[in-house]
């Protein structure tokens, strides 16, 4: 949410390097609204661990959808190539934060 989450070509970049589907709801601010569902599926009986949260608000409660971003199988070789320099850089400027 928010202004980054506006942006197509911000969404599809986030779809790419993470590989998953970003879904954009039509209403612009959502957080009162995600609260809320959350809370009407635990009341259910649905809990955060071992259900599926997602599946379960998406069939008893569908939320507006503005858009839904695909992922480009065809970018993750250079976005996971960009994350592997960058962790590279990262180590040798910090050091190994396992030590």
């Amino acid at each position: 949410m928010g202004g980054g989450s506006k942006s197509a070509l911000w969404r599809q970049m986030i779809a790419d390097a993470l590989q998953v589907r970003v879904v954009v709801p039509a209403a612009p601010e959502t957080a009162a609204l995600g609260a809320a569902l959350q809370a009407v599926a635990m009341r259910a009986g649905v809990s955060e661990v071992g259900d599926d949260m997602g599946a379960w608000i998406a069939i008893n409660h569908g939320v507006p959808l503005d858009a839904v971003v695909v992922p480009d199988a065809g970018k993750r070789e250079a976005y996971d190539e960009a994350f592997r320099a960058y962790e590279e850089r990262g180590q040798r400027l910090f050091g190994d934060p396992e030590s």
